[in-house]
C-alpha cells in the first residue's frame, strides 16, 4: 500500500500581534502606571533604526573624536521619531558596508535620553578611520510612549 502524501494551503496573515513587556527603565518605571503622568496612557514600543556613518545634513550625527574618553570615537544617534516619554533601553552594534573586509569596533552608549543617545568605540580608534571603514551604528529601543 502506497502513502499518499497531501498538500495543506496555509493562509498567512500580514498582521502579527505581540506582546511587549518592559521589566523596568532608566527612569525605575516598572509598569506603565509607575509614571509620574499617573493619568496619562502609556504603552510600551520597540523602535530600531540604522544610523548612517556620515550624516551631510546634520554634522553634529557624525563621527566626531571624543573629548570625554579619548582616543574613542563618539557618534550622537536621533530617536526622536519613535517618541518616547520615559529613557529607553538601548542596544546597538556598528557594522560597515557590505564588501569591506576591515572590522567596525564595538561600541558602548551614554546620554540616553528620550529623543537621543551616544555612542562610543570600545577600541582607541580615530573619526577619519571609522568614516573611511563607513561604520554604521544599527540599534534597537525598547520604552514607554504616548497611547494611540
Amino acid at each position: 500500500r502506497k502513502k499518499q502524501w497531501y498538500q495543506r494551503r496555509v493562509r498567512i496573515s500580514t498582521t502579527l500581534q505581540t506582546t511587549l513587556k518592559i521589566l523596568s527603565t532608566p527612569d525605575n518605571i516598572v509598569t506603565n502606571t509607575d509614571s509620574q503622568d499617573k493619568g496619562k496612557c502609556q504603552e510600551p514600543v520597540i523602535c530600531s533604526g540604522v544610523s548612517l556613518h556620515t550624516d551631510p545634513i546634520h554634522p553634529i550625527y557624525s563621527w566626531w573624536d571624543s573629548s570625554s574618553y579619548l582616543g574613542r570615537v563618539g557618534k550622537r544617534v536621533d530617536m526622536t521619531a519613535c517618541g518616547f516619554i520615559t529613557t529607553s533601553v538601548v542596544t546597538t552594534t556598528s557594522r560597515t558596508r557590505k564588501g569591506d573586509t576591515r572590522s567596525c569596533p564595538g561600541l558602548f552608549t551614554s546620554h540616553v535620553n528620550t529623543a537621543s543617545f551616544n555612542v562610543y568605540s570600545v577600541e582607541d580608534m580615530s573619526a577619519v578611520e571609522i568614516r573611511d571603514i563607513k561604520c554604521d551604528v544599527h540599534w534597537i529601543a525598547t520604552g514607554y510612549t504616548t497611547c494611540s
